[in-house]
């Protein structure tokens, strides 16, 4: 279980401590805390709670055509274990890929803001370490979605627009997340909704449609329930609440505030959806692609409270707050046993 505090320490000090180091050795030391996140992520070895079910995918890539393997399963994520099993390459290739895409999305969406390392540490416990070891295609895709919303916040809405379908590839609900960018474009809004209504509604035909018996058969009509939803789905709605309260002491462009005030609407109205869905398993594996709003909003709540000295005071009890969710969640979760103990595939051979 060692690892999994390094994993988080690592840039929890630094959030804490705030080195002075220079712009390369900064670029540096997130370089290898990256590479280092990467490599746990992706050679782990029957560590997650779905590791057999991944390992089932590639066996039925195994021998069948690339189209057959693309359509198996969502696109980018079945062509992945068709290449991984020709090659001979394996799951590794698999969950190497998939934790390169979502720690690239973290990172590039952390260096933005202005606490990088506190914004890691904040995304270290869940979306790193629960979803990144047990949700494969989702944590990939979730790495796209980090990487769409920093295009929009630069005001690219057609790269959004490109990296949410590439992120549907990987897990088809992220396509929901087409319409954001017509909620919050201030130019054009005529076409700009008629372009992303009809992006949108090509995605779900592609992406969606084909599987959607099966969608709804396994998450609304089991009543699929995930035990800890309501508690991610606060934790999103907290910082959405932190957010808008702050939002007016944030030294951010008019644009940035539009898509976080929109994102933080829609993430408190996860809060009555887990409470009346049929499936609180389906809600919380939407609310994954809300959970930036925790990263965004606590990594500048310092910078909000400084003009009342308190500064030091919100970054320690930011860290030391994810610290007790992370002992909790691994003492107390009934899914934790499938992430102990860490074994990395290097040392196993």
């Amino acid at each position: 279980m060692w690892i999994y505090w390094v994993l988080f320490l690592w840039p929890a000090l630094f959030a804490v401590v705030e080195p002075r180091l220079s712009a390369s050795l900064s670029k540096l030391a997130i370089l290898l805390y990256a590479i280092f996140l990467t490599l746990i992520i992706g050679l782990r070895f029957e560590v997650g709670e779905d590791w057999s079910s991944y390992l089932d995918h590639l066996a039925r890539a195994e021998g069948a055509s690339w189209y057959d393997a693309s359509q198996s399963k969502d696109i980018a994520y079945g062509f992945l274990n068709w290449v991984a099993a020709t090659s001979g390459l394996g799951v590794w290739l698999v969950n190497l890929v998939c934790a390169m895409v979502f720690v690239v999305g973290i990172v590039v969406f952390c260096r933005k803001l202005l606490n990088p390392w506190l914004a890691l540490a904040i995304g270290i416990p869940y979306m790193a370490i629960v979803m990144g070891m047990n949700y494969t295609r989702q944590s990939a895709a979730v790495g796209f979605v980090l990487l769409a919303l920093v295009a929009i916040q630069d005001g690219r809405i057609w790269r959004f627009v490109i990296l949410i379908i590439v992120a549907s590839m990987f897990h088809k609900s992220a396509v929901l997340l087409l319409p954001i960018a017509a909620l919050i474009r201030a130019r054009n809004r005529f076409w700009v909704i008629l372009w992303i209504s009809i992006a949108f509604m090509l995605a779900f035909i592609a992406f969606v449609v084909e599987s959607y018996d099966e969608i709804v058969n396994q998450y609304i009509g089991e009543g699929l329930t995930s035990d800890g939803a309501v508690i991610r789905v606060a934790m999103n709605a907290g910082a959405a609440l932190v957010f808008l309260a702050i939002r007016r002491l944030l030294e951010l462009p008019p644009l940035h505030l539009k898509i976080w005030t929109w994102i933080s609407i829609i993430a408190l109205l996860f809060i009555p959806a887990v409470v009346l869905s049929p499936s609180s398993t389906a809600v919380d594996r939407l609310a994954l692609y809300f959970m930036p709003i925790q990263l965004l909003a606590f990594a500048h709540l310092p910078s909000a409270v400084r003009q009342w000295g308190l500064r030091r005071v919100a970054t320690l009890f930011l860290v030391f707050g994810y610290a007790v969710i992370m002992f909790v969640w691994f003492e107390y979760s009934p899914w934790s046993f499938a992430l102990l103990p860490y074994k990395f595939y290097p040392l196993e051979r």
